[in-house]
């Protein structure tokens, strides 16, 4: 007891305020985790969340006025005043309807009509490399950045993705297959936050707790 005396002394000194961005495919998934454990673990730590997409919350963390963010891991080498810790790696699969029987993504991209995943967003990025590697004529439907209104409209038969295969909860009802691409392409996922900052401390704790959150639901979570 008395050698767990000092840690709780640092806790309890933890006081203030985090600003944390968040991209919205991990706002059901993980966020409730991170903030369950904030508030068992670090009850003095207020945490203000503001989801968007990757891009816009790393220039807002680079501006000021983000002190951490959970976003797609950048397509670009990270900058060294910052500081990566990766979170997940979303494999990428092919999302189709329950009732497709086809195995080969390949084929099936092939002869499917295609509903893309904004190639403009970070997320996008990393099927749209794989995508051009296979060099294949895509029957181009639609361009959403919404992962929630792909599952919907392939669920409802429009058309196959490409999309990383992110943490449930996902829209209920839906009737889906998530087929493995080849080569295990992903999505990584991670926390980013600068190196030196004024409330470090703070940034520090909430970035371990999103450590050990993303880590409890990557033991507990198996692709479909």
């Amino acid at each position: 007891m008395a050698e767990s005396m000092p840690g709780l002394a640092n806790r309890n000194d933890e006081i203030g305020k985090v600003r944390v961005g968040i991209i919205h495919s991990m706002t059901t998934g993980l966020l409730p985790e991170i903030l369950i454990l904030m508030k068992e673990k670090r009850p003095g730590i207020q945490v203000e969340v503001q989801p968007g997409q990757s891009s816009d919350l790393f220039q807002q963390m680079v501006d000021g006025n983000l002190d951490a963010a959970i976003l797609v891991e950048p397509p670009f080498a990270i900058p060294k005043e910052f500081a990566w810790h990766e979170l997940r790696k979303d494999p990428l699969v092919v999302l189709c309807s329950i009732d497709e029987t086809e195995d080969d993504p390949v084929a099936l991209l092939k002869r499917s009509p295609f509903i893309r995943y904004d190639r403009k967003h970070w997320g996008g990025r990393p099927g749209e490399v794989y995508l051009k590697g296979l060099k294949l004529n895509l029957q181009e439907k639609y361009e959403l950045d919404s992962l929630e209104a792909i599952a919907v409209l392939v669920n409802r038969g429009l058309g196959v993705s490409v999309v990383p295969d992110w943490l449930p909860p996902w829209p209920e009802g839906l009737s889906l297959r998530r087929i493995a691409l080849k080569g295990g392409p992903f999505r990584g996922v991670g926390i980013i936050f600068p190196r030196l900052t004024l409330n470090e401390r703070l940034v520090k704790a909430f970035a371990e707790e999103a450590r050990a959150a993303a880590k409890a639901k990557n033991l507990g979570f198996t692709t479909g």
